[in-house]
Protein backbone atom coordinates (compact mmCIF):
# COMPACT_ATOMS: atom_id res chain seq x y z
CA UNK A 1 0.00 0.00 0.00
CA UNK A 2 2.68 2.14 0.89
CA UNK A 3 4.36 2.10 -2.69
CA UNK A 4 1.20 3.05 -4.34
CA UNK A 5 1.02 6.51 -2.18
CA UNK A 6 5.05 6.81 -2.97
CA UNK A 7 3.97 6.78 -6.48
CA UNK A 8 1.32 9.15 -6.61
CA UNK A 9 3.61 11.66 -5.57
CA UNK A 10 6.45 10.70 -7.95
CA UNK A 11 4.29 10.50 -10.90
CA UNK A 12 3.19 13.96 -9.63
CA UNK A 13 6.64 14.68 -9.42
CA UNK A 14 7.50 13.58 -13.13
CA UNK A 15 4.44 15.43 -14.25
CA UNK A 16 5.24 18.48 -13.08
CA UNK A 17 8.54 18.51 -14.52
CA UNK A 18 7.55 16.94 -18.12
CA UNK A 19 5.31 20.06 -18.34
CA UNK A 20 7.95 22.77 -17.43
CA UNK A 21 10.38 21.30 -19.80
CA UNK A 22 7.64 21.58 -22.97
CA UNK A 23 6.81 17.33 -23.12
CA UNK A 24 3.77 16.00 -22.19
CA UNK A 25 2.83 15.17 -18.51
CA UNK A 26 0.74 12.22 -18.49
CA UNK A 27 2.99 10.40 -21.29
CA UNK A 28 6.24 10.47 -18.85
CA UNK A 29 3.81 10.10 -15.81
CA UNK A 30 2.55 6.37 -17.52
CA UNK A 31 6.30 5.79 -18.16
CA UNK A 32 7.16 6.31 -14.61
CA UNK A 33 4.61 3.77 -12.89
CA UNK A 34 4.99 1.36 -16.11
CA UNK A 35 8.86 1.62 -14.66
CA UNK A 36 8.31 1.62 -11.46
CA UNK A 37 5.96 -1.59 -11.49
CA UNK A 38 7.80 -3.50 -13.93
CA UNK A 39 11.85 -3.08 -11.70
CA UNK A 40 9.48 -3.99 -8.81
CA UNK A 41 8.02 -7.45 -9.97
CA UNK A 42 11.90 -7.74 -11.73
CA UNK A 43 13.64 -7.28 -8.15
CA UNK A 44 10.91 -9.25 -6.23
CA UNK A 45 11.97 -12.18 -8.57
CA UNK A 46 15.70 -11.58 -8.28
CA UNK A 47 15.28 -12.08 -4.69
CA UNK A 48 12.95 -15.49 -4.60
CA UNK A 49 15.68 -16.71 -7.37
CA UNK A 50 18.89 -15.17 -5.12
CA UNK A 51 17.64 -16.55 -1.86
CA UNK A 52 15.99 -19.93 -3.59
CA UNK A 53 12.79 -19.13 -1.51
CA UNK A 54 10.12 -20.57 -2.83
CA UNK A 55 6.70 -18.92 -0.45
CA UNK A 56 8.78 -16.16 1.34
CA UNK A 57 5.45 -16.14 3.71
CA UNK A 58 5.89 -19.98 4.91
CA UNK A 59 9.41 -19.08 5.70
CA UNK A 60 9.07 -16.25 8.01
CA UNK A 61 8.51 -12.93 8.64
CA UNK A 62 11.98 -11.66 7.80
CA UNK A 63 11.48 -13.14 4.21
CA UNK A 64 8.55 -11.61 3.36
CA UNK A 65 9.93 -7.95 4.59
CA UNK A 66 13.41 -8.47 2.88
CA UNK A 67 11.56 -8.95 0.01
CA UNK A 68 9.28 -6.22 0.28
CA UNK A 69 11.85 -3.88 0.42
CA UNK A 70 13.70 -5.60 -2.41
CA UNK A 71 10.84 -4.20 -4.71
CA UNK A 72 10.50 -1.12 -2.86
CA UNK A 73 14.70 -0.50 -4.17
CA UNK A 74 13.91 -1.92 -7.42
CA UNK A 75 10.69 -0.19 -7.81
CA UNK A 76 12.10 3.38 -6.84
CA UNK A 77 15.35 2.59 -9.41
CA UNK A 78 12.88 1.67 -12.37
CA UNK A 79 11.42 5.83 -11.72
CA UNK A 80 14.77 7.11 -11.12
CA UNK A 81 15.35 5.47 -14.86
CA UNK A 82 12.23 7.23 -16.25
CA UNK A 83 13.03 10.73 -14.41
CA UNK A 84 16.95 10.23 -16.31
CA UNK A 85 15.55 9.68 -19.53
CA UNK A 86 13.06 12.96 -19.15
CA UNK A 87 15.94 15.01 -17.93
CA UNK A 88 18.54 14.13 -20.84
CA UNK A 89 15.22 14.26 -23.19
CA UNK A 90 14.49 17.88 -22.09
CA UNK A 91 18.32 18.52 -22.10
CA UNK A 92 18.94 17.69 -25.64
CA UNK A 93 16.26 20.15 -26.63
CA UNK A 94 17.02 22.94 -24.63
CA UNK A 95 20.78 22.38 -26.14
CA UNK A 96 19.29 22.11 -30.09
Amino acid sequence: MIEIIILFFLARKIGKEASSGGEKPFKWQAFAVLGWFTFEFMGYSLFLSGTGVVDPVSEGMGYLVMMLAFGLGAGYLGFLLVQKMLRKKISAEEGS
